[in-house]
């Protein structure tokens, strides 16, 4: 078999050339735009085995590239997804309305993948039985909490150490504008309860007019644990909730964690 020879045909807007390889019958392939050229054409000295590994490495290039592409279109996905800054917010509350009584607000900033807690962005605080205009207590709550938890409702009831809700709620606002200024906001707690019943109680003490959590910025951890037990590998017992505001965040945390390090580790 004689040799086979790759003339010049033109160079492509996107820098690459064509070349026509020819023996018999014509073939076209793309060739990097750094061989050289000589009076518009390039003398390729190849026998067809030489052709085909060519061929095979272009198509190998190419799909690499696609690879890379792709890795690289994943990672620009992921970094805008954790530069957000992600919390978890729970309440202990008198009541299961929208306007119930709050006796205790936690809130923890966290890493959606490593669960890394950043204790500058977060706080737990009692706020007792202060008065909380226009919030609501309810006799059901009451007599749960005394059936189920009966020595920590004690500890909500009459903390040791309290901050007025108000200010709670002010120094939450800060860490969410920040936060949204900074890359992002998103705010996990079970359905929707807690980022209710703290939008009312903004709207009650702080600002009528203002939305202290948009409905975009919500996450509910529920959803991600029922899909979670869609699959054997992401199956997992769940430790119970203690009522306490800070531990029930950490639980919630951790459980996202477990689903998104699976997911990470697919990648």
């Amino acid at each position: 078999m004689g040799k086979l020879k790759a003339h010049f045909v033109k160079t492509l807007p996107n820098g690459r050339l064509q070349i026509k390889i020819k023996q018999g019958k014509e073939r076209v392939v793309r060739a990097p735009s750094s061989w050289a050229i000589e009076k518009n054409q390039v003398i390729l000295d190849i026998d067809e085995s030489e052709l085909n590994a060519l061929i095979d490495m272009l198509k190998t290039c190419k799909s690499k590239l696609k690879e890379r592409n792709l890795n690289s279109k994943k990672e620009i996905e992921m970094k805008a997804i954790l530069t957000k800054q992600h919390f978890m917010v729970d309440l202990e509350t008198l009541s299961s309305q929208s306007n119930a009584h709050i006796l205790e607000t936690a809130l923890v900033c966290f890493h959606p993948v490593t669960g890394t807690v950043y204790n500058s962005k977060s706080f737990h605080v009692r706020h007792g039985l202060d008065e909380q205009p226009r919030s609501h207590t309810s006799t059901d709550t009451l007599a749960w909490w005394y059936k189920t938890n009966r020595g920590y409702l004690a500890k909500l009831l009459n903390p040791t150490e309290k901050q007025a809700l108000v200010d709670t709620l002010r120094r939450m606002k800060e860490l969410f504008d920040a936060a949204r200024n900074d890359g992002g906001l998103l705010v996990w707690n079970t359905g929707t309860f807690d980022t209710d019943v703290l939008n009312n109680a903004f709207n009650r003490l702080v600002d009528p007019k203002t939305t202290l959590i948009n409905f975009w910025e919500v996450r509910d951890c529920r959803s991600l644990r029922t899909i979670g037990e869609m699959f054997p590998r992401l199956q997992r017992s769940v430790s119970a909730a203690t009522h306490n505001a800070y531990e029930d965040c950490i639980r919630q945390i951790e459980y996202i964690t477990h689903v998104t390090k699976y997911l990470a580790g697919q990648e």
